[in-house]
């Protein structure tokens, strides 16, 4: 007996698809940040406004497929499961996001108790661009 009902194919792009997806780009921009990988991991907090950015880009991308799926009478849904994954997906970054911003105002705040107690404060990127201008 044959089976006549149509198969979906492992290539074929889906909403849950993508989220899984953002999700595996916002782990290897985590660890991208972690260990160094690319030359403007160098700039604190790039990664992090990247993975933010790229959480937004999806949403954009996702009301465009949704518009898109409505004109055509085109089957556009989610799963519970895939849900969950959607606010974990989103949950990551702008935690990371809390936490970057958390440690630069306790950096701002000790830089200010420095300076207060007529201290000097040098910053590891001001060595970076001093050192590339006088090579």
């Amino acid at each position: 007996m044959t089976d006549t009902t149509p198969k979906t194919r492992w290539f074929h792009l889906t909403p849950d698809r993508v989220i899984l997806g953002l999700l595996v780009v916002e782990c290897l921009l985590w660890l991208s940040e972690r260990f160094q990988w690319f030359g403007f991991n160098h700039h604190k907090g790039w990664m992090v406004l990247i993975a933010v950015t790229v959480v937004g880009v999806a949403f954009l991308l996702m009301f465009l497929w949704f518009i898109i799926a409505l004109l055509f009478r085109w089957r556009f849904q989610f799963s519970i499961r895939t849900l969950l994954i959607l606010t974990f997906a989103v949950a990551v970054p702008f935690s990371w996001l809390a936490v970057e911003m958390k440690a630069s105002k306790r950096q701002r705040e000790v830089v200010q108790e420095i300076v207060q107690l007529q201290g000097h404060v040098a910053y590891d990127w001001e060595r970076y661009y001093s050192s590339a201008r006088t090579a």
